[in-house]
């Protein structure tokens, strides 16, 4: 046989595969190119793990990196270990998939859904999450560093675990976290803007009862929360050093002990949040709400607090601008 024309053949072949946009979007005709071209580059060593994947709905610990499943039906997938690092997944349903300890960094989840989705220890570096649905999903030690969550949906029907995540400078404009558990996860430099990290009521046959927004040891040092929704969230001893939170609604926020040292939290709500002993040296607080809060043993050495309402709030042994210590409302 010559070689020419089998060139010819590997060439042709990628060109399809790389240009037909049907073989791109549809699983069964991906599956049959694959059967069609088993030398292509694409296919060599997939095409068998593609086939056992759709075939069973299973591929425990495979190597998929850079599988093209655009809108693929995965419901209930058991994906544990495997490798699926840049792949297309952008519109998949991957409802209540488990996907445990998989690789998806640099992978395109763009409008999928991974609501009930077990992701616990997986790692999503750089991810495409755009639009994605994560509704009760699990991402407990997950690493996000550096994924896109713009306009994600995480509202919890059960809370959406993302405990000890790191998120680090992670997209999370508009992003709806209401209820999500964020204890000790890492969100240095993330995008927060407008994102909702209010607390959420639930109702049931027992009655409604309220997910919290747990941020409770969270470091949020550099992030931007301008405008966020923070309402009764939890952030006691966060860090939200040099944080941006212009204009964010900390409305009954427990800020206890939180490290707000240089962070701008200019026109702010705190209406009757609670900062004992919270850090906000030469934090920026213009125009800012601190009305009837409990502010007591709080440091507000070199803060500007100009135009600020603290009406009503509790300043016995706080660190005043100037240095001095308030005894004002001190029994």
């Amino acid at each position: 046989m010559k070689l020419k024309p089998i060139l010819t053949t590997l060439f042709l072949s990628y060109l399809v595969f790389n240009y037909s946009v049907v073989a791109q979007n549809d699983s069964d005709q991906l599956r049959s190119f694959c059967r069609r071209f088993p030398f292509n580059s694409r296919c060599i060593g997939v095409n068998q793990t593609v086939e056992k994947l759709l075939d069973t709905n299973e591929c425990i610990e495979c190597d998929l990196r850079g599988v093209n499943l655009e809108g693929a039906k995965l419901r209930r997938v058991n994906l544990e270990g495997a490798n699926l690092e840049g792949a297309n997944l952008k519109g998949a349903n991957l409802y209540k998939a488990y996907l445990v300890n998989a690789n998806l960094d640099e992978a395109n989840l763009e409008e999928a859904n991974l609501n009930y989705a077990k992701l616990k220890g997986a790692t999503l570096r750089n991810a495409n999450l755009k639009k994605s649905k994560l509704r009760a999903a699990t991402l407990q030690d997950a690493n996000l560093e550096g994924a896109i969550l713009r306009e994600a949906y995480l509202v919890p029907i059960e809370r959406t675990n993302l405990e000890g995540a790191n998120l680090k400078n992670a997209d999370l404009e508009k992003a709806n976290l209401r209820g999500v558990y964020l204890e000790n996860a890492n969100l240095e430099g993330a995008n927060l803007k407008d994102a909702r990290l209010d607390s959420v009521m639930v109702g049931g046959s027992l009655g409604s009862y309220r997910y919290l927004t747990v941020l409770r040891d969270a470091n949020l040092k550099d992030a931007n929360l301008s405008h966020a929704n923070l309402d009764t969230a939890l952030l006691i001893n966060s860090s939200l050093i040099n944080a941006n939170l212009y204009k964010a609604n900390l409305e009954l926020a427990n800020l206890e002990f939180a490290n707000l040292e240089s962070a701008n939290l200019n026109e702010a709500n705190l209406y009757k949040a609670y900062l004992v002993g919270a850090n906000l040296s030469n934090a920026s607080l213009v125009s800012a709400e601190l009305v009837d809060i409990d502010l007591t043993g709080a440091n507000f050495k070199g803060a500007d607090l100009t135009d600020a309402n603290l009406e009503h709030s509790r300043l016995c042994g706080v660190i005043m601008p100037d240095g001095s210590r308030s005894q004002s409302g001190c029994k």
